[in-house]
């Protein structure tokens, strides 16, 4: 009898409603807070974004430590940026190779490459935002862009396409960034989550709650920093130069995002996988400092991926161990329809940043990243050091 195949235990209809309670919490965030960039780049389409028709002038910030080949290769690129006044400040981070050297020859043909240093005497007390915080005193202009020495922009309209967000109400501007294209899983497996975080983050800033940014593509105004005394209250960490720090200064009216392909830049490394595998370590050494609705959401999130997927196999495997069709149905309808809307909202976002497509992968990397960041705050409890400044602190 078809009766008999809705003859559950309590068990398994507590499974069952659990499941579907699941499936609409995953329905939300992919719905309200990770379709935020589809959302913004239709708007924009559609005529319904307007942006500012005057160019402020802007300071490119770019701390480097022995990266004098990075410097040679990109910084011509931001230095030719199509913008009408702009100057970039590099703090030489105490390097020891050829770095002042390549300063001070590009400063020769470009008048609006400015250098400095940051004195070896502080190199172990957070030394990147320390270098970064020079950086910010040396600039001239009261807007900031940040990126990094091994950074290039993907198009010559980088510094215009952030810039245009800056009006009376605006104060930052989170852009998106991600690797030079290579072949490969492991390259699959990096794009999918630098896009993924950046829907994220964007998504949740689109709705009034920003919390962090890409700190290669990442624009904010001069006097927030200091207002914010600079990276004060986060000094004694490694990171958090583009987390906590936007998490401090960015709230519900001041925070834009860009979804243009021209604002994007990517980043070169010899070891993909050490580059990223370090940048995930540094920002879950920060995750644990974000305010508490960021902490509950994305950990609501991950949760209740984690119980999709085994309320589904689990289902599905009792389903047919008891030949119970509308319970195999069930589960697979689900299912699917959750991953047709991952494939549409995480495709259609990676159209807008000119990235490429993920298909089969996508239940792949959905399940194995959230492992591996556990895996990676495992070995974070052996390696505490490298995530604050013990040697000065201790």
């Amino acid at each position: 009898m078809i009766f008999d195949w809705f003859q559950l235990s309590l068990i398994e209809w507590i499974f069952v409603a659990l499941l579907f309670v699941v499936f609409l919490l995953q329905l939300l965030f992919y719905l309200y807070y990770y379709r935020g960039v589809w959302r913004k780049s239709n708007r924009i389409r559609s005529g319904k974004v307007t942006y500012e028709t005057a160019q402020p002038p802007v300071s490119v910030i770019i701390c480097a430590r022995n990266q004098a080949f990075s410097l040679e290769q990109n910084l011509p690129l931001i230095l030719e940026q199509d913008y009408p006044e702009f100057q970039v400040v590099v703090v030489n981070d105490a390097s020891t190779d050829d770095t002042e050297n390549v300063l001070v020859r590009l400063e020769q043909s470009h008048f609006n490459l400015y250098h400095t240093f940051l004195p070896t005497a502080v190199q172990s007390v957070s030394a990147k935002k320390m270098a970064m915080t020079i950086g910010i005193k040396a600039a001239k202009y009261d807007i900031l862009l940040l990126t990094e020495a091994n950074c290039i922009p993907t198009s010559n309209q980088w510094i215009s396409s952030m810039m245009r967000h800056f009006d009376a109400k605006c104060d930052v501007v989170l852009g998106y960034s991600s690797y030079k294209t290579i072949k490969g899983f492991l390259q699959h497996l990096v794009t999918y989550d630098t896009l993924f975080t950046a829907l994220q983050f964007m998504g949740f800033a689109e709705t009034g709650r920003p919390f962090m940014g890409f700190g290669q593509n990442l624009a904010y105004r001069k006097d927030l920093f200091f207002k914010n005394r600079g990276f004060a209250s986060h000094l004694n960490l490694k990171s958090g130069e583009d987390d906590l720090f936007v998490g401090e200064i960015a709230n519900t009216t001041n925070t834009s995002i860009d979804v243009s392909p021209e604002s994007k830049i990517l980043a070169s490394t010899s070891d993909i996988w050490d580059h990223w595998k370090e940048q995930k370590k540094d920002r879950l050494s920060t995750s644990s400092f974000y305010r508490a609705g960021t902490k509950f959401r994305t950990g609501m999130e991950i949760f209740s991926r984690f119980l999709f997927y085994v309320l589904s196999t689990g289902l599905l495997i009792i389903g047919i161990l008891r030949l119970n069709i509308p319970m195999i149905v069930f589960s697979c309808v689900l299912f699917i329809l959750r991953y047709i809307l991952q494939l549409n909202v995480l495709n259609q976002s990676a159209k807008c940043f000119g990235e490429h497509r993920f298909y089969f992968s996508i239940p792949l990397f959905d399940v194995l990243l959230p492992m591996m960041n556990l895996w990676f705050r495992i070995g974070r409890i052996f390696h505490k050091d490298n995530s604050y400044t013990w040697r000065v602190l201790r």
